[in-house]
């Protein structure tokens, strides 16, 4: 037996070898290994697409993305997932008779994890803001203290 007709034979190298990586790094995507949301998304469709063209078969549909979009999120994104299904019922987000679309769900979590951030900037503004002002309130106690000693103002 030669060499080249061993690995044809066992499989490496043909299509199913590569659905088997492609459908092992669909499961294993998540937020863990990419940069963001968007990232993230963008793999799965890319991952997906790449399914499809080798065998349509094979291409998950639009509420299996959904599922493994929202299952790749990390616990950070909790809040996020159960504000999104209280907006969108559930059975729209895996039903597969009536689906939202992937970007949609996509969208929704970037617009509520931009909110977020938003909100803890302006808490953090509104923190900052209020140390200047501890600041400016300590510094003018400071100059109108008199010193006993000298009758001087600024120290005691």
């Amino acid at each position: 037996m030669q060499s080249g007709s061993l690995v044809t034979y066992r499989g490496y190298g043909g299509p199913s070898s590569s659905l088997w990586n492609l459908n092992r790094e669909q499961k294993e995507l998540s937020l863990a290994t990419s940069r963001d949301v968007l990232d993230f998304a963008a793999k799965l469709q890319l991952n997906n697409q790449r399914l499809q063209d080798l065998d349509p078969r094979h291409a998950s549909p639009a509420w299996a993305m959904n599922a493994s979009f929202l299952g790749g999120l990390d616990e950070a994104y909790r809040h996020i997932m159960d504000t999104l299904e209280l907006d969108v019922p559930s059975n729209k987000i895996y039903s597969p008779e009536q689906t939202t679309p992937f970007w949609s769900i996509v969208a929704q979590v970037v617009d509520e994890e931009k909110r977020l951030k938003d909100k803890e900037e302006e808490k953090r503004l509104r923190d900052k803001d209020q140390e200047d002002l501890r600041a400016a309130i300590a510094h003018r106690r400071k100059r109108a203290q008199t010193c006993d000693g000298c009758r001087k103002k600024g120290h005691a």
